[in-house]
């Protein structure tokens, strides 16, 4: 679904590269989490993925990036976004300001794919009670919360049905009430719909996760299943990324080791 050959990228007026030698290969259906510190490069890599780069950034860009075995460098931006949806850390990034309420909101992209207005009104209901938003539909969405605005961002995205979903740390400014909500349902999606989410939130990467991609300076340092990376303390210390309370507690009685040796068998 997502293939990506020796990509490279560097943002104009800057020296040093964003992305340097990516390779990585995401199958349909899988959700694959990217975590990594700050300037490790995986909102880079997202924009690269839903056709920003090299197409909206200015940049250097080297490599192949393919999404449903189409090359984003040989086509529009505006084909690209029918293949892949996403999702930004700030919803007002987002938000069109079209028309005066949430439904309106929802509705535009669907306009835009030129549906029959029965389909677009089963979309939209379908998306507001994903997410819980049903009691908002008719409010303005510039006058709602940030986590209400980042759940009407995401329903408007899913309510395209783009066969790639990216989501760069879209719980940001949600309650923990109501990242666990979306969390809940992204995992309904697992299986269902390709999904690349970048998040910091290290609790629910080991459920929600089929593989955790580890970046650092613009590099993929490491692939593998949740609890393989998870349990890796000096890999998550050596790379500047939270470690889980728990895996900080093995590795001081010493019981890190001796899991990691069992996960390799």
């Amino acid at each position: 679904m997502i293939t990506i050959k020796n990509l490279n990228f560097k943002y104009s007026g800057t020296n040093n590269y964003a992305l340097r030698n990516i390779n990585l290969e995401i199958k349909e259906g899988e959700l694959a989490v990217i975590i990594g510190s700050i300037g490790s490069g995986k909102s880079t890599l997202a924009k690269c993925i839903n056709g920003l780069i090299p197409h909206f950034v200015n940049g250097i860009m080297s490599g192949e990036v393919e999404v449903a075995g189409i090359k984003t460098a040989d086509i529009d931006i505006s084909d690209i976004s029918k293949i892949v949806g996403m999702v930004l850390e700030n919803p007002l990034t987002q938000l069109t300001g079209y028309g005066t309420t949430v439904e309106e909101e929802i509705a535009f992209g669907l306009e835009n794919l030129g549906l029959i207005r029965e389909e677009m009104k089963n979309r939209i209901n379908s998306v507001l009670k994903l997410l819980d938003i049903e009691k908002i539909r008719y409010k303005d969405p510039f006058d709602i919360s940030g986590g209400q605005q980042q759940r009407v961002v995401l329903a408007s995205v899913l309510a395209m049905k783009p066969k790639i979903l990216v989501l760069d740390d879209p719980t940001s400014q949600l309650d923990p009430s109501g990242a666990e909500e979306v969390f809940e349902e992204l995992k309904k999606l697992k299986g269902k719909q390709t999904i690349i989410l970048i998040t910091q939130k290290m609790n629910i990467i080991r459920e929600l996760a089929s593989r955790v991609i580890v970046m650092s300076k613009g590099k993929i340092v490491k692939i593998g299943k949740p609890i393989e990376v998870l349990l890796d303390y000096k890999l998550l210390k050596r790379n500047n990324i939270e470690v889980p309370a728990e895996t900080e507690l093995l590795y001081k009685m010493n019981y890190n080791k001796k899991i990691m040796e069992m996960l390799k068998v």
